[in-house]
Parts: C-alpha cells; structure tokens; sequence
C-alpha cells in the first residue's frame, strides 16, 4: 500500500507549497480540505519560504561563476609567474642575466627549478616577489626582463587577488542567504506536515484509493514500497470509471 512521503529536501518542500498555494487560490474556499488558519499561513509563509529559495540560488549561482573566474585568473596569474622564471632562466644560460640576480626574486641562486606555485599563497608571494624583485634589480642597473614583463605579472596578480576577493564576498553572501533559508526549513515543514494532516482528515472517510488521490490533488506525495506495484486510479465519485 502506498505511504505518504513528507519531503525531505527543500525543493520538495517548496513543490509543496507551490502545489498547496496554486489549489488555494483557485479552489471556492468550502472546498478546500484544510483549516482557514492554514490557508492564510499557506498564503503568507510560501510567498517567503520560496523568495529565500530564489534569493539562495541566486547567491550560489553568483557563487559559481566568481569561484569560476577565480580559477581563470589563477590559471593565466600562475602561467605568468612560470614564464617569468623560465624566460629569466633561459637569459641565464645565455648570460644575458646574471644567475645571482635570481635573490632579488628571492630564488636560491645555485636552484634552477622554479618556485613552488601550487596554491594560491605560492602564486601570490612569487608574484609579488617578481613585482618588488624587478624593481630592485632595475634600479641596480641590471637588464630589464620581458616578455613577460614583471608589469604584466602585476596585471595577472591584480586580477588573481580581485577575483579571490570577490570569490570570498559571493561566498559570504551564499552562506548567509542559506542561513536564512535554515531558519525557515522546520516552519515550511511544520506547515506541510499540517496541509497533509488536515487534508487526509477530511478525505478520510473515503476509500483509502480516493482519499489518496484527492489529497495528490493538494500536493500530498506517496511513494511505493519496493516491489509494490503501482496503484490503480481510484474513480472519481459517483462513477464507476476512472
């Protein structure tokens, strides 16, 4: 026999509510099977319930995209603090620099291997490294390093640095459009739990397939236990068909 099934995430939360809100408003007030007071709680609370959902989707979306272009910053500011060191390595072997010109960089100057870029402190700190250790290193008469540049690095790093900062403000904006929506969860389902309580109430004097249909009629959900074949349709009343 089917049995009901309350839901248990929010999207099954919000399908019904939607469901309860849309046959309140186009059922004749007599004919809906539950409480006046839970047709005004219907009225008001989901309108609210379903906006904090909106709004959270909303945030994570946003979300999504900025740790997307996070990611693409990170790429393009790492790529050019890697090309930065090789280029300099490479003028190196042809003695355009001089090898212990790698400290203004902080770089071991007997280590040809380039700095360690796996997370986003290594990027950032080699980056800046680059930026005040090409400064220097001009300003003491040394050949200038191009392509890159240590200008273009500083282009790569401000929009590496811009776009964590964003990242990390759409992320505060999500967790907090989340928390508004936990602090709503228990209500949306204490409200569900009493559309369906009063709605198989009022059915519950017709044959268990009729009640059952009615009350999907309103948003009640059953599901099947395994193996249990599906339900007949129940005729609708004062006929003998479905």
């Amino acid at each position: 026999m089917p049995y009901r099934n309350l839901p248990n995430t929010d999207a099954g939360l919000a399908a019904a509510l939607r469901k309860a809100d849309e046959r309140c408003k186009n059922t004749p007030a007599g004919s809906i099977p539950f409480s006046p007071e839970t047709q005004q709680r219907v009225k008001t609370f989901s309108s609210v319930f379903l906006k904090e959902l909106d709004e959270r989707g909303g945030a994570l979306a946003n979300q999504g995209e900025a740790t997307r272009l996070k990611m693409q910053f990170e790429a393009k500011c790492r790529m050019a603090v890697s090309h930065f060191f090789q280029v300099f390595n490479l003028g190196v072997a042809r003695e355009k620099y001089k090898v212990t010109e790698r400290s203004y960089f902080k770089w071991d100057i007997n280590q040809e291997a380039l700095p360690a870029l796996t997370n986003e402190a290594d990027i950032i700190a080699a980056a800046e490294n680059i930026i005040n250790g090409e400064t220097l290193r001009v300003a003491a008469g040394c050949v200038k390093m191009q392509n890159p540049s240590s200008e273009e690095v500083k282009v790569h790093l401000d929009n590496y640095t811009n776009s964590i900062s964003n990242q990390t403000a759409k992320k505060e904006t999500y967790e907090k459009e989340q928390k508004d929506v936990d602090k709503l969860r228990a209500e949306a389902l204490d409200l569900v739990t009493d559309i369906w309580d009063e709605t198989e109430f009022t059915y519950r004097k017709d044959a268990a397939p009729l009640m059952r249909r009615k009350a999907r009629e309103f948003g009640v959900v059953y599901a099947l236990r395994p193996g249990e074949p599906e339900e007949p349709e129940a005729p609708a009343e004062g006929t003998g068909k479905s």
